[in-house]
């Protein structure tokens, strides 16, 4: 009697356990003001796991990545100036430094109840749930989006109005077009290993379910209007398919599933490489002119350009969870009002907000996942996992959209940030989890990096730094001088009474500016700091120190646009408008964006 209410027990689990982490992520995503209180079901589902399963979850080849990036988010949340829910923006609450942690605490508790699923059934269940999740998410982007504000393209808009003519007007929280766009695109290739299964299998009602799935879910995803996640889709399908075919034809399950992989691994990077190329202004875009709204192709290549530089301000410890927001506004924009809610790029937003050791285990992640799933592909096609006689194919599709999921989150991260700069962060590891539940379930081989590499990484590393000791001295000292101003600039700004420039005129930035002249001690070059020490000082009218660092921060680096900037706004303080006027003359002409997007008041306009 109790061994068979422990095989209740392990069979229910599963659902038990993943119900009480997505409830948590449910009380968060709805009602931040619950505070830690949701973290009280993720331990539940640990300790449940202990009873039934005699541990609270097992190892898995992701833990020492993941642990590593919930430490830096930690850390984030901590440093950030953004620590009352008074940040709370109403495009989204992610500008509160403790909403994105919480957020981050529920991947990390979904991720782990799939982790510990028991079975490739149990497996096979989720994959099933998180493809039907897709489609209901379609359907609630569609039936409560308001479609007069939508603008991208106008015979969408047409479409949905009218589906709402025939909708009462429902209450609750709506989607972002991109945000449900991208939800859709990452959820959608979970419905191939379904539908090649059904198919196989003969159940001609189960392919017209799962096909009936995907005509909806691509229907939400086409009326999203995200170009970023169309795109991302259809590069990721093509690459599949063409991976897929090299697999089915020809001799030799080894020298084809290597080569397929190799054709794979060489397209995405050659996609990722023309992405960012594109965004660093090295290759025109001029191709892009025809799509509809083209425009924001190039606003995001001074976005991107703007994000990199914010970055450096903060490459140790990054500025905080959430708060790349007034980051970009107050010290690149040179603007004191929230403008643009994250950078638009995956990567760039982790490394502005946890820092580079934040970016590094999400990298080392995202390789430890490409090594074990194709690793385990290449396996599988020469021999069989144990199971059912579906088993095998079953395990290798699944493998596939994981790759396929993963694959479309990073194309689409390099262009706008829904896994982690929206509420979708609360999916960001579900493909992890069910690569990391198939390696429990089956006898497969995960990846590990050879000792002598590490050792030999380290050991580089640790030349590199004795190298550029001063260089990184410099660096570390600015990175925490930055950090301090943000905190007492921010920290105590209010719109409009109160903005970062007028704070900065009698604030106490000892802190900040003890640590910005360390930095020049080590670098006296150092751009972050001689712009803000410049900064400070306009503000509180010391112009002949203010010009002194500017100009050892122009002889860093002559077209840096923020160091115009103050130029500019030094000469207009000193009553030299002709002087300033002529800077940003100048900027026009070299193309320089950024804060040139804001033209000063009296030049008139660009």
């Amino acid at each position: 009697m109790v061994e068979q209410r422990k095989n209740v027990g392990a069979r229910w689990l599963p659902i038990v356990d993943i119900g009480l982490a997505a409830l948590a992520g449910a009380l968060w995503y709805v009602r931040l003001e619950v505070g830690w209180f949701p973290l009280v079901l993720i331990g539940a589902a640990w300790l449940l796991r202990l009873i039934v399963y005699r541990y609270p979850t097992r190892a898995t080849p992701f833990d020492v990545p993941l642990v590593l990036f919930l430490l830096t988010a930690y850390i984030g949340a901590s440093i950030g100036y953004n620590q009352g829910s008074e940040w709370i923006h109403p495009l989204t609450p992610l500008t509160w430094a403790w909403a994105k942690y919480y957020f981050i605490l529920a991947a990390l508790g979904i991720y782990y109840a799939i982790a510990n699923l028991q079975s490739v059934d149990q497996v096979w269940w989720l994959v099933g749930f998180y493809a039907l999740f897709g489609s209901i998410v379609a359907i609630y982007f569609v039936v409560t989006n308001d479609w007069s504000q939508s603008a991208k393209f106008a015979f969408f808009s047409e479409i949905g109005t009218r589906i709402a003519a025939f909708l009462p007007n429902l209450p609750g929280h709506r989607l972002a077009p991109n945000v449900a766009g991208g939800i859709i695109a990452m959820t959608m290739p979970f419905g191939v290993p379904l539908f090649q299964d059904a198919w196989a299998q003969k159940r001609r009602l189960v392919c017209w379910l799962w096909l009936a799935v995907a005509v909806v879910a691509l229907f939400g995803l086409l009326m999203s209007g995200s170009r970023g996640a169309w795109i991302a889709l259809a590069a990721v399908a093509a690459v599949w398919f063409l991976a897929h075919r090299i697999l089915v034809s020809g001799r030799g399950g080894a020298r084809r599933a290597s080569l397929a992989i190799a054709v794979a691994v060489q397209i995405i990077a050659i996609g990722l490489v023309g992405v960012s190329l594109i965004q660093l202004g090295i290759v025109s875009g001029d191709l892009m002119v025809q799509l509809p709204g083209s425009s924001t192709l190039f606003s995001r290549v001074e976005l991107f350009q703007g994000s990199l530089a914010l970055a450096q301000d903060y490459v140790f410890t990054g500025g905080g969870l959430g708060a790349f927001p007034m980051l970009f506004s107050t010290y690149y924009l040179l603007v004191p009002v929230f403008y643009i809610i994250h950078s638009h790029n995956l990567f760039l937003d982790i490394l502005i907000e946890q820092g580079l050791v934040g970016l590094l285990s999400y990298v080392w992640l995202l390789i430890a996942f490409g090594m074990l799933v194709l690793g385990n592909l290449a396996r599988l096609a020469t021999q069989q996992a144990p199971g059912s006689p579906t088993t095998p194919a079953r395990v290798r599709t699944i493998f596939e959209a994981l790759l396929a999921s993963v694959g479309v989150a990073i194309t689409h991260g390099m262009v706008d940030d829904i896994p982690y700069g929206s509420r979708a962060l609360m999916l960001l590891f579900v493909p992890f989890g069910i690569a990391a539940a198939l390696q429990g379930c089956l006898p497969m081989r995960g990846w590990r990096v050879p000792t002598p590499v590490i050792g030999g990484s380290i050991a580089l590393l640790a030349l590199l730094a004795i190298w550029q000791r001063d260089a990184l001295l410099g660096d570390w000292f600015a990175n925490w001088g930055a950090l301090r101003e943000a905190q007492v600039e921010l920290g105590s700004s209010h719109w409009p009474d109160r903005v970062p420039e007028s704070v900065r005129t009698s604030a106490n930035l000892t802190d900040a500016i003890s640590n910005f002249e360390r930095a020049l001690d080590y670098d006296p070059n150092q751009r972050t700091a001689n712009q803000r020490l410049a900064a400070i000082a306009l503000a509180r009218g010391n112009y002949e120190v203010a010009g002194s660092y500017l100009d050892a921060a122009y002889a860093r680096d002559t077209m840096n646009p923020v160091t115009g900037r103050l130029w500019a706004n030094l000469y207009l303080a000193m009553g030299m408008k002709d002087e300033a006027c002529q800077i940003a003359e100048r900027a026009k002409e070299m193309g320089m964006e950024g804060p040139w997007r804001f033209p000063l008041t009296p030049c008139g306009a660009r």
